[in-house]
């Protein structure tokens, strides 16, 4: 801006020195054309060295110049004052036509020195220092031709401009210079972080979830020791009940950092610090935890589920007695109780402690006192499944027409426990066989029986009747029940009669009155048949023993052979071992007394018409009835 300001001087102290020195050569007449020709042609011919001293003149002719342009406008000024005075009345329309023709002509005058001396000036700015000199040493040239080295001028000196390629040089130059301070600033800041670093955790680190990012190591190790004083435990018991909460104070808990914070800082790379703003980094320590185990016990011991008056002992799972409702047994389920390991809390907690856990259930950690044996006990689950297929029998007995339902209520009591298996006790279940058939059996027991004429007669058991097998059947009973069966069943008889009842005699039977020597055959309760007959001889020894028989088979075309006879008969059907009924055709009659003298060898002779009627009706059991009144 200044040699902008310079500049524009310039032009305006040349313009007016152009005026003052055209004044001067038309008042001499001197063509301004040559005089720019001879001052032009002197340059040329000037040395060097004349040209320095030009240059080094410059200011003393300008200074010059300048006062003496000052001295000569005033002197002009009066003059042309004092001339337009004497001359405005008589000269005033001359005066202003040679005015205005001085005005106009000066204004071109002025006008195109201006103009040559800022064509000059532009050419001079455009070229190199050379043409800066050459223009400098025109200006002097001019300021001589028109005595511009007695005008005074207060102008500046003029300084030499830089070209564009220096001014470029030179800002590359500063540029250079600022980037290498910036880098060299840089690198110190840089330095002095590192540095910095080697002493203080990097940005963005976190230890033990605090941030410690620029801390120290002091620091660090005084914040995780606080963090320590201010550690908790909460102890959980059964169903997540709270139990109690342990403090640091409470347990003289005391931690051992420092070679955990400073091993942390030495592996740190300080020069990365710059990196560090990008990336976040976590550590864990696992501090050793120190705690007193003697105040943790005393501590535990003051709560109250480790009172001994409160604390219940867990009571194992077992099997019940046998219900009789449900008729089964069933699994009472363990009692889990309330009693607390002491020990093994104290060790659980303290592992807690080293870990720096908030929180401990001393259920999950398994400190309390459980039952040896759990409802889900694989032994007891098969004890019970067993003594429930005991049990689960069911025999639904028709006992010579007794119907009775043998199950657990009496089976449970038949159970016998050898060697964690239970098994049957056989010798209960021989009672049980003897009981019911001594019950029930009809077999060698006296009946009573009413005739056909009437007569109520109590007669002695024959080879008729119901007779249980007691042996097998207490065999198969037992086999029964430790399967489990559930069926309905009859038991073993070695002998069976036609009717089933203590009256096993029934509605159909073979009614032999010894004592009338006549016989009645009962079909449901009606006689079908009845005829004479002769039984064993008295006389002899062959009397036809009384009582209750079933017919033991029956055949036809039979020979009955004995130690003195063999004899042929159409039917037979035997009743009691060798004694029977069959035709008899070598008699001619029958009934009366001839029993007593001429009866048989026990049988029971029929005509051979009887004979055949009975064989029709009878069959295998076929009740047989003989008696005497």
């Amino acid at each position: 801006m200044s040699k902008q300001i310079r500049t524009e001087t310039s032009k305006t102290d040349i313009q007016q020195a152009n005026i003052i020195q055209t004044e001067k050569i038309q008042a001499q007449n001197v063509n301004p054309e040559q005089e720019w020709a001879k001052t032009n042609q002197a340059d040329a011919e000037q040395p060097e060295a004349g040209r320095a001293e030009a240059k080094q003149s410059d200011a003393e002719q300008a200074e010059t110049g300048q006062a003496g342009a000052k001295q000569t406008d005033a002197e002009q000024s009066e003059a042309r004052q004092a001339e337009a005075k004497q001359s405005d009345a008589e000269q005033a329309e001359t005066g202003r036509a040679e005015a205005k023709q001085s005005d106009e002509e000066q204004a071109e005058t002025g006008q195109a020195g201006a103009k040559q001396a800022d064509s000059q000036q532009k050419a001079d700015l455009s070229s190199g220092e050379k043409e800066e000199d050459e223009k400098e040493t025109t200006d002097v040239k001019k300021e001589k031709l028109f005595g511009l080295e007695e005008v005074p001028l207060d102008l500046p000196a003029k300084k030499k401009t830089p070209s564009k390629r220096s001014w470029k040089k030179i800002v590359i130059i500063v540029i250079l210079l600022l980037l290498l301070l910036v880098l060299l600033g840089a690198g110190a800041v840089y330095s002095w972080k590192a540095d910095y670093y080697k002493t203080h955790f990097l940005p963005n680190v976190t230890i033990n979830r605090m941030d410690c990012g620029g801390l120290d190591c002091e620091t660090v190790i005084s914040m995780i020791q606080e963090q320590s004083r201010e550690y908790s435990l909460a102890v959980y018991g059964q169903d997540n009940e709270q139990l109690g909460v342990l403090s640091a104070e409470e347990i003289g808990l005391a931690i051992d950092i420092e070679k955990d914070v400073e091993n942390l800082l030495a592996m740190q790379e300080p020069w990365k610090w710059i990196l560090a703003y990008r990336t976040n980094v976590s550590y864990d320590i696992a501090y050793e935890v120190e705690y007193n185990a003697a105040m943790l016990r005393e501590r535990l011991l003051q709560w109250q589920a480790f009172q001994k008056d409160k604390m219940e002992p867990p009571q194992d799972a077992y099997i019940t007695d046998y219900l009789p409702e449900e008729k089964a047994y069933q699994i009472v389920a363990e009692t889990r109780g309330s009693l607390i390991d002491i020990e093994r809390v104290c060790d659980v907690l303290g592992a807690a402690i080293q870990t720096g856990e908030a929180s401990a259930n001393l259920e999950d950690a398994g400190c309390y006192i459980r039952a040896k044996i759990t409802s889900e006990d694989a032994e007891l689950q098969k004890r019970v499944q067993s003594l429930n297929k005991l049990v689960g029998t069911k025999i639904t007995y028709d006992w010579n027409g007794e119907e009775f339902i043998l199950d657990g209520d009496i089976i449970h009591e038949w159970i016998i426990e050898e060697k964690g298996k239970y098994s049957i006790d056989e010798e209960k279940v021989a009672d049980f066989v003897a009981l019911h058939a001594k019950e029930n059996d009809t077999y060698g027991k006296k009946r009573s029986f009413v005739t056909t004429l009437g007569e109520k007669l109590s007669l002695p058991s024959g080879a008729y009747g119901w007779k249980t097998d007691r042996e097998q059947e207490t065999e198969e009973l037992m086999q029964l029940i430790l399967e489990g069966k559930v069926t309905e069943r009859e038991p073993v008889y070695r002998n069976t009669a036609a009717h089933k009842g203590k009256d096993d005699i029934g509605s159909s039977y073979v009614e032999i009155d010894l004592s009338n020597q006549h016989l009645y055959l009962y079909i449901d309760g009606s006689v079908v048949l009845e005829t004479d007959l002769v039984s064993g001889n008295v006389s002899r020894g062959n009397t036809t023993p009384p009582g209750v028989f079933g017919l033991t088979y029956k055949t036809r075309n039979a020979v009955l052979r004995g130690a003195t006879y063999e004899t042929p008969v159409s039917y037979w059907m035997p009743f009691n071992g060798n004694i029977g009924m069959h035709d008899a055709t070598w008699r001619a009659s029958f009934g009366g007394d001839i029993y007593l003298t001429d009866g048989s060898h026990g049988c029971i002779n029929l005509p051979l018409s009887k004979a055949e009627e009975i064989y029709g009706y009878v069959s295998k059991g076929f009740p047989v009835v003989c008696y005497y009144y």
